[in-house]
């Protein structure tokens, strides 16, 4: 009874205690954000049980100079006894003459409540840098002082998140910019100044049978200002290696998703987006690629292919 005390009394602290600038991501939604969660939630780091490493590229539009593309590296692990998980993840975007590089490290900490079950509450601080890129833009007035030379702009956020993970489900919260632009340098009207943010996300997994497994997810985004965003997506997983299925975004479009588990360590992501006419990100297609290797340093009993 009194480790369960301490466990908890560990949890309210990482969820009251004050929270210091650091690195963090602003905004991004890769189509696989399944595949890793850190992305948005600072609370599923480690919950893979051994290091992981993720990398995401996202192409949309044209091949030209200044075409919208996004970049994402994540890595995470769980340290000591297991309770804490440690991670960073890197991002980097570029849309319509302007580009965003972050930051962020992570922290989470796990309660396990059973062999396959956990809770975990976490926190992430982050830097971003934004520079607008007007020099890839088609300018038919260079003089034009809204287009001057602007320099970098940087700042700092921090968040929290909450997760439940089990072999079969798992639900999560988060509020990646809870404290937003502490440094509050993104006050010009050239930068995008962050925003709160409230994302909730769960998926579950049941057999059809030995060999096929569904695993619906959903992920909805509920800024304080703006647009909400929601995603569902199906997957059909055939004998443990091959993830097939879709995604429908609401209001935006649908992509078409594939996963391949090449091995115990290494699984390969693909996705094809289509956007709604007239809507989605530029109004263009985008294609997404991902890669996920798991270090197992040790003989253990992780599981894999992990389904979250």
């Amino acid at each position: 009874m009194l480790k369960y005390i301490l466990h908890i009394g560990i949890l309210i602290l990482f969820i009251t205690c004050p929270i210091s600038p650091g690195w963090c991501q602003q905004g991004m939604y890769f189509s696989n954000y399944i595949q890793d969660a850190t992305a948005f939630n600072p609370a599923y780091a480690g919950s893979q049980g051994a290091l992981s490493i993720t990398a995401q590229y996202r192409s949309r539009g044209s091949r030209a100079n200044g075409a919208p593309a996004s970049q994402g590296i994540s890595v995470h692990a769980p340290v000591w006894t297991h309770n804490l998980g440690l991670g960073i993840r890197l991002t980097n975007d570029r849309v319509a003459g302007f580009a965003q590089q972050s930051a962020s490290p992570s922290l989470a900490y796990r309660i396990k409540l059973s062999e396959k079950r956990f809770i975990a509450a976490g926190l992430q601080a982050g830097f971003v840098r934004q520079h607008p890129e007007f020099r890839n833009l088609l300018i038919l007035d260079p003089d034009d002082p809204a287009f001057a030379m602007v320099p970098p702009a940087f700042s700092s956020s921090a968040g929290t998140g909450f997760f439940y993970g089990s072999e079969k489900f798992y639900a999560g919260f988060a509020i990646p910019d809870l404290f937003p632009d502490l440094g509050g340098k993104f006050r010009q009207p050239a930068y995008r100044a962050p925003e709160r943010a409230y994302i909730v996300h769960a998926g579950w997994v049941f057999s059809i049978n030995p060999e096929i497994k569904l695993k619906p997810n959903a992920l909805v985004v509920i800024p304080e200002n703006g647009m909400l965003y929601a995603d569902a997506n199906l997957l059909l997983l055939l004998r443990d290696v091959l993830w097939l299925g879709g995604s429908y975004r609401l209001g935006q479009g649908m992509s078409a998703m594939a996963q391949l588990q090449l091995n115990p360590q290494l699984a390969a992501g693909y996705s094809y987006d289509l956007p709604v006419e007239g809507r989605g990100t530029m109004g263009v297609s985008s294609h997404e690629i991902s890669l996920q290797y798991r270090f197992f340093f040790v003989k253990s009993d992780i599981k894999s292919p992990r389904y979250f």
